[in-house]
Order: C-alpha cells, then sequence, then structure tokens
C-alpha cells in the first residue's frame, strides 16, 4: 500500500466522512420541503344553526404564505452547501492524519535501519573488545562499555519499534483495516513543497469557508423570519343545507338536509399581537449574524497566525536541512571513517572510538528528526491551504 492507495481507502471508509456523506442527503433530502403548506383544514357542522331544523356543513380550506417560498428554497440549498463544506473539512481532517501518520511510519522505519545498522556494527565489536580483552590487549572497562552500548541501542531498537507499531494500529483505524497493512517500501524524503508564499489562497480553506458560510445562513435566517411578519392568505370551499322552505325566482320550494348551497372563502392573516414578538426575533438573528460574522474574523485570523507560524518554521526547519546536507552529514561520514581507521590501527582508545561513533550517529539522527519535522510542516501547510 502507498500513501495514494491509504488516502483513498480512508476517505470510502472512514465513519466520519461516511456520517458527513449522509448529512449532505438529509439536506438534499429537505430541499422537497420548500413548498411546503400548513395542514389543510376540514370542518363539518351538524346542528340547528340555521333554524330549528338539522342541516349540514362542509368545507375544506387552506392557509399559505407565498412570501415564505423564497426565502425557504435559497435557506434549503444554502443549507445543501454548508454540508458540503462540512463534508469536505471532514475529508481534509482525514487526509491530514493518514498524511502525518503516513510520515510518523517512514520515520520510524528509516530510525529502525539506522539503529539496526549501528547494533550490526556493535556487535562486531563486541566481539571485537572481547577477542582484545582475551589477549590483553583492552581492560576490562572497554568489554564492559561495548556490551552496555549493545544493549542501549537494543532498547531503542524496541522503543523505535513500539512508537511504529502504535502509528501503524492509529493509521488502520482511520482506514478502518482489520487486516495488516503491508507498506511499499520507498526512501524517505523530503517531501515535494507546492506554493506557499500566497497568503490569498488561505480563503480556500475549509474552515474559513464554513465561517463565512455561516453568515450566509444566518442572514437567510432573517430573510425568512420577515418574511414571517408579511401576512398569510388562505382559501376554502364550503356546502351546505338549509333545511324548510326557500324563496327561489318568485316560488316557495321546501328543501330538505341534503347540503346543496355552496360557495367560496378567501381570507388573510396579519400579524397585529404577535408583531412585538416577531421584531424581537428579527432583532436577535441580526445580532446572530453579527455574532457569526465575528466567528468567521476569529477563524479567519486564527489561519492566518498559524499560516506565519508555520512559515516561519518551514524557513528554519529548511536552513536546519542545509546545514545537515552541506556540513553536519558530510563531517558524520568523515568521522565513522577516521574512527574506525583510527581504532583499527591502535591510534585511539575505545573511549575516544565510541565518543566519535555516538557523535556521528547522534548527527545521523539528528538529520532524520529534523527531515521528520519539515515533513510535518509541509503537512501543515497542505492542510491548512486545501492541497
Amino acid at each position: 500500500m502507498n500513501l495514494n492507495e491509504a488516502i483513498d481507502i480512508a476517505l470510502q471508509n472512514n465513519l466520519q466522512v461516511q456520517a458527513s456523506n449522509i448529512h449532505v442527503d438529509i439536506q438534499n433530502q429537505l430541499k422537497g420541503t420548500k413548498f411546503e403548506l400548513p395542514k389543510t383544514d376540514f370542518v363539518a357542522n351538524i346542528g340547528q344553526f340555521n333554524s330549528k331544523n338539522l342541516d349540514q356543513y362542509y368545507s375544506i380550506s387552506q392557509s399559505f404564505n407565498p412570501f415564505l417560498f423564497g426565502p425557504k428554497k435559497k435557506l434549503l440549498n444554502e443549507n445543501v452547501k454548508s454540508a458540503e463544506l462540512k463534508r469536505n473539512f471532514a475529508k481534509q481532517e482525514v487526509i491530514m492524519n493518514v498524511r502525518q501518520t503516513w510520515n510518523n511510519i517512514m520515520y520510524y522505519q528509516k530510525l529502525n535501519e539506522i539503529l539496526i545498522e549501528q547494533d550490526s556494527l556493535l556487535t562486531m565489536q563486541v566481539k571485537a573488545v572481547a577477542l582484545k580483552y582475551q589477549t590483553g590487549e583492552s581492560s576490562q572497562l572497554e568489554q564492559i562499555m561495548s556490551i552496555t552500548r549493545k544493549e542501549e541501542f537494543q532498547q531503542m531498537i524496541r522503543q523505535n519499534q513500539t512508537a511504529m507499531d502504535m502509528e501503524t494500529k492509529k493509521l488502520a483505524m482511520v482506514l478502518q483495516l482489520k487486516e495488516d497493512i503491508i507498506f511499499d517500501l520507498v526512501e524517505y524524503g523530503v517531501l515535494d513543497l507546492f506554493d506557499v508564499s500566497n497568503a490569498a489562497s488561505l480563503t480556500q480553506n475549509t474552515a474559513v469557508s464554513i465561517a463565512l458560510q455561516d453568515v450566509k445562513l444566518a442572514d437567510m435566517q432573517v430573510n425568512l423570519e420577515k418574511a414571517q411578519m408579511k401576512p398569510e392568505f388562505s382559501v376554502g370551499y364550503f356546502i351546505q343545507s338549509l333545511t324548510g322552505n326557500q324563496e327561489v325566482n318568485s316560488q316557495i320550494i321546501s328543501y330538505n338536509g341534503v347540503p346543496r348551497f355552496q360557495g367560496a372563502t378567501i381570507g388573510m392573516s396579519i400579524p397585529i399581537l404577535s408583531l412585538g414578538s416577531n421584531k424581537a426575533k428579527i432583532s436577535a438573528l441580526k445580532n446572530n449574524v453579527l455574532l457569526q460574522q465575528k466567528n468567521a474574523d476569529i477563524t479567519n485570523q486564527s489561519i492566518l497566525i498559524s499560516y506565519n507560524q508555520l512559515i516561519s518554521e518551514l524557513n528554519l526547519a529548511k536552513s536546519k536541512l542545509e546545514y545537515f546536507e552541506k556540513t553536519a552529514n558530510p563531517n558524520a561520514a568523515i568521522i565513522i571513517r577516521n574512527a574506525n581507521t583510527s581504532y583499527i590501527n591502535g591510534d585511539i582508545s575505545y573511549i575516544e572510538y565510541m565518543q566519535g561513533m555516538q557523535m556521528a550517529r547522534e548527527i545521523k539522527l539528528d538529520y532524520f528528526a529534523s527531515l521528520n519535522r519539515y515533513n510535518e510542516i509541509v503537512i501543515n501547510l497542505q492542510y491548512l491551504m486545501n492541497k
């Protein structure tokens, strides 16, 4: 498995992303409620409401607010956009987690190679010191020091392996995989750096986009509440009976209790008693727009601060890597070569030899620690700038 394959699997299997997909589906389904109407009223009356005779009255009516349809449709569409932005944010989080964990695993694998290589050299040195001790060419102190150093390295190897196992389990959890992960072996090196000089591209950050979308949603809530204050209309139809004698065209006609007289109704509702509470709601919703704008400003400021900090750390990490590649690493190679030659020729003591080897090893380990930190910064910038 390589990094790109791991990201694809994570985006498909991760529970957070799956939940975000369901949330988008829900908001799309709610778009079907843009023309939602109140319940239809059915009324049936039977009694002496026209005369002493029993009469029947049936009606059906429907109320609606035509001013609500437009604002509600816009709000529902923006809710879909908000859900999609949150899904993108969840995907970015997953991608960053995979990249970070992958980088750590590759780093620990490289450390493991270095430590095992050093352990092999120490094994040879322990045998050489033991042979010298038997022939009287070295002291018991040198033999004890060589054995102690080897045991120390074995402990470092075990600690590094434990750290790598923990990162591997973390990756398996993000990917939602139960089987063991087989990694493609690649040389651990510097991650490719994209153009990070344009701070204006921070506007593409998903957290900023979500914050700005929240401002838009809050503003649409104001428009929706304003529409609620506008008149509501109703239309209806009724049919009823008028039992008894009725004069029709100068003739007296007797009607039984069968409903036959019909008509239509139309009405309008306006907020009179609720006007004060509606205005209070609108005032509160307008303040919520200001609140969401402040939250967006805070988010934008926080992203910018993180960006500036990461750029400073990136420049420092670059400088440190250049120092290792141009100066420290070549010097470490010289130290190892000279220390081996001098010790074999008997020009230096075992203690001096171990000091030289320890310095060279620390340079090598510090180099890869600096490389790991550089890669972490690049990954954080990728996340911050939506790459």
